[in-house]
């Protein structure tokens, strides 16, 4: 579904419509350096770790380098697992307040990992050859300093990728979810669930969501059918 016509002719075909496209669209940070190679998004980064990890040492070429990770610790232990001499990763919280689970942060540190927290990412910064050769950041304070990395993995989450044309049958929230009621719907025929709503969250509250979101489409038609 691609455009306003056949978001049109899907919704006239169907007593009702369940959009429940997920947060697939990376969010990127918004610094200089991100253009270039051995910068990667962690769904790149861990789809190919998890579909050959000798395949994605070789590509990566990440055995003995430094890699800075924005964000998640399991991209953070998965290069470390690949070889990397030192695994950095960079935090805008301070410790007990980032998002990753106690549990998962206290064995990245065991096995390596080094977290950098309260640290604002300024740049990527790179050579003349384009090569990345570390990151600027800055701490609560304002002092700027310099991570040594050979290859940056941005991890700073998802976002709903916009739809061309849906704006016109559904409302949204500032962050691109889909506005709904209690019920999960959210007009013309429309129900949304799942990460179109949450925005990226669990999986198994998006099945949750899920189910509610079915359970609420067949009351919504049995009592459109009855009004016929």
């Amino acid at each position: 579904i691609t455009t306003e016509d056949e978001i049109e002719s899907l919704i006239r075909g169907r007593d009702a419509v369940l959009w429940a496209a997920g947060a697939v669209q990376p969010v990127m940070p918004k610094i200089p350096g991100i253009e270039g190679g051995a910068f990667y998004t962690s769904d790149v980064f861990l789809a190919k770790v998890n579909l050959s990890p000798e395949s994605a040492k070789i590509e990566f070429n990440i055995a003995g380098s430094a890699v800075a990770v924005l964000g998640a610790m399991d991209c953070a232990r998965s290069a470390l697992r690949l070889g990397a001499e030192r695994v950095f990763c960079i935090a805008r919280k301070p410790k007990n307040a980032v998002s990753a689970d106690k549990n998962e942060l206290m064995l990245a540190e065991l096995e390596g990992v080094e977290l950098v927290e309260l640290a604002q990412v300024r740049e990527i910064v790179r050579g003349k050859n384009g090569s990345i050769e570390g990151v600027q950041i800055a701490d609560a304070f304002g002092n700027v300093s310099e991570i040594p990395a050979q290859l940056v993995i941005s991890a700073w989450g998802f976002r709903n990728k916009h739809t061309p044309g849906l704006e016109k049958f559904l409302k949204f929230n500032s962050d691109g979810s889909i506005k709904t009621d209690e019920s999960m719907y959210a007009g013309e025929k429309i129900f949304a669930a799942g990460d179109a709503v949450l925005g990226a969250d669990l999986v198994t509250d998006a099945i949750a969501q899920g189910r509610y979101a079915a359970q609420k489409m067949i009351e919504f038609v049995k009592l459109n059918q009855k009004d016929k």
